[in-house]
């Protein structure tokens, strides 16, 4: 949870100490154990210490070599520390531990900027080095840390919190709008490293920046799309091989001075971690804590359609069966959603795509740091790989003309043929290849619509200004959000691979509530290896996310492993906004009154959603809120702030 920040004057004048403590303060809340600042010449370097790990103590930053060599700031936590003190011919055990950073600049030292492609964890981190006069950034492979960076003449300025930039008195800070109408209508599009501010720009995961005397040079130094196939003789083999990748992908991820937590829902993805991690701390008689967000109001209401929305049944369930687990529960009851909104603005510095999600995200923060947790552990980005559905895997084989296996596939798990089995084929084969989004074109057009109208709060005559459906279209974007049918392109849609925005604003939730936060299912060997095998090893006769399911087996409770549903995160949002009608009311009447706000946002839609929840709240008008109501009200509070 670490953070550190920067000025480089590429004018070669020194840098001015009062703009680093203004950084410094605007991040405070990043290092608890302490901060440092270093500077010589035109160069500037802080760090926000919080001591996570056992070999963090003591780790002072901005770190110097022995040789003077270079200078560096990190927020870091590696898993291969082992593998880099053998490659480096270091001894393993020393009389005082080698810190994290330290291994890195030593990485540094022996490989240069090609360090980036040995070190496994996340971790970001900046390097001086004095000797060619040029400033190294990178960031990990799967984007679970961050860096923002902005440049106003000749000044760079660079922070792992995006406040500590726009709190840079020379920072002119605007709104950027084409990229919040992009925001507004999930598209997040790749190589793009713009934030919701004019010029202040992010380090996409798995690239590395450099500026010296000639320039600077943004490189992506990972692809997880070059990563090779992996092909096994057996079922069985493809699982033993998993486990053990997902097995040490969450050990790593336990190595901790204090408690240990998990978010954990009554899914596969985070049961798993648990059921992980539980065994893991038993054996060195620990207890992992799990934080789970139960909705605080009666949703009988909504029908059978939002009972997935309280997992309470499956999370207990679950503790049961894996045994070793302190269970803590958290609604949001406590955290309106306008204040919600408020508070992740003011840990992220700018508004996110699920403000829904908001209430509880923040109430399980608070639950945590309660009881003290320092490590929180997640199962976020198993959709993608972990519990990957394995959708388009009926297409590809029939498209591969591997037919046998199709007939395999389509038959039921006792291996019959049934009406399900003609079912599964019209739906998962026929229907793909039918040209839909020509019809799905025309009827917008007909009507006179964008797609994007459909899901977002976006006004449609600024949307139509920009031609985002045209922007869309040009970069590969499906504005009818259309599930892709290709198992590789569905996946990639999923993790976004070298463009994925979510860590940055994960790590600034946790470094708010002093509170490291881990995803085992993001470990880049995880991401590779679920990549790299065939795409069947993922559904199994009408069964999907068998991977997993085979994985797992006697390891989550039977009612979890084969629970067909998937979970409804913020399901009462609509009970809470009507718990906070007022407050609500109120924040969308400033809303109104803010000129940009007008010019982005559907106003009167965001109106209607708010008051179709007045008096009850109707299974119909949860997604207005969700969609429409709530992502409008976090764009637009923003917007209102400037």
């Amino acid at each position: 949870m670490s953070g550190f920040f920067g000025i480089f004057r590429t004018d070669g004048e020194p840098v001015e100490p009062d703009d680093l403590i203004v950084m410094r303060d605007a991040m405070s809340c990043w290092g608890p154990s302490g901060s440092r600042m270093w500077s010589d010449g035109p160069i500037g370097l802080g760090h926000l210490m919080s001591c996570v790990t056992p070999e963090s103590e003591g780790d002072v930053q901005p770190r110097e070599d022995s040789r003077g060599a270079a200078v560096l700031a990190a927020r870091v936590r590696l898993d291969n520390r082992e593998d880099l003190f053998d490659s480096m011919g270091l001894p393993r055990h020393a009389s005082r531990p080698v810190p994290d950073s330290g291994l890195i600049l030593r990485a540094y030292e022996k490989w240069g900027a090609d360090c980036t492609q040995r070190l496994l964890g996340d971790w970001a981190f900046a390097v001086w080095d004095p000797a060619r006069q040029s400033l190294l950034l990178a960031r990990d492979h799967c984007g679970t840390t961050g860096i923002y960076f902005c440049r106003r003449g000749q000044r760079f300025a660079f922070a792992s919190s995006l406040k500590a930039l726009t709190a840079l008195p020379w920072i002119e800070v605007r709104p950027n709008l084409y990229r919040i109408a992009r925001l507004c209508a999930l598209w997040v599009a790749k190589g793009d490293t713009t934030t919701c501010y004019e010029g202040v720009h992010q380090l996409p995961p798995a690239h590395r920046l450099c500026l010296d005397g000639r320039g600077d040079r943004l490189e992506r130094y990972w692809r997880l799309e070059d990563s090779p196939g992996i092909r096994l003789k057996t079922d069985d083999e493809y699982v033993h091989a998993f486990t053990e990748v997902f097995e040490e992908a969450v050990r790593c991820r336990l190595r901790s001075r204090g408690k240990i937590g998990i978010s954990l829902s009554g899914g596969l993805d985070s049961g798993s971690v648990a059921a992980v991690a539980a065994k893991e701390l038993a054996a060195g008689g620990r207890r992992l804590h799990a934080l789970s967000a139960v909705p605080g109001f009666d949703l009988s209401e909504l029908g059978p359609a939002m009972r997935a929305g309280d997992e309470t049944a499956w999370i207990q369930a679950t503790c049961r069966h894996i045994g070793n687990v302190d269970l803590h529960y958290a609604t949001a009851n406590d955290v309106s959603p306008v204040e919600a909104i408020r508070r992740m603005h003011d840990l992220r510095g700018e508004p996110g795509i699920g403000a829904s999600n908001y209430p509880w995200l923040i109430s399980r923060m608070v639950r945590a740091r309660g009881l003290g947790i320092e490590v929180l552990l997640t199962g976020g980005g198993g959709n993608g790989t972990i519990s990957w559905d394995g959708t388009g895997c009926l297409l590809r084989l029939f498209k591969d003309g591997r037919l046998g296996e199709l007939l395999d596939q389509l038959k039921t798990p006792g291996g019959a043929y049934t009406g399900q089995s003609l079912r599964r084929f019209l739906g998962q084969v026929v229907r793909p290849m039918l040209p839909l989004g020509w019809y799905d074109r025309i009827r917008h057009e007909a009507a006179g619509h964008e797609p994007w109208e459909a899901y977002c709060a976006l006004n449609p005559v600024f949307g139509k200004r920009l031609d985002l459906t045209g922007s869309m279209v040009r970069l590969g974007h499906d504005p009818d959000r259309r599930i892709p049918q290709d198992p590789v392109r569905h996946r990639f849609l999923i993790i976004r691979p070298g463009h994925d925005p979510s860590g940055a604003l994960v790590q600034a939730l946790g470094a708010g509530y002093g509170i490291e936060i881990r995803d085992p299912t993001m470990d880049r060997r995880v991401v590779e290896f679920c990549l790299g095998i065939p795409a069947v090893q993922y559904v199994h006769r009408g069964r999907r996310r068998w991977l997993i399911r085979r994985a797992m087996a006697g390891r989550l409770p039977g009612e979890v492993l084969w629970n067909p549903l998937r979970g409804i995160q913020g399901a009462d949002i609509g009970h809470q906004i009507r718990a906070h009608y007022q407050e609500t009311e109120e924040a969308l009447t400033r809303i109104e009154k803010c000129g940009q706000a007008r010019e982005v946002l559907d106003l009167p839609r965001m109106r209607s959603a708010l008051e179709s929840i007045r008096n009850r709240v109707a299974p119909e008008s949860v997604a207005n809120v969700r969609l429409m109501l709530m992502r409008g009200l976090d764009i637009g509070l923003f917007l209102a702030g400037f």
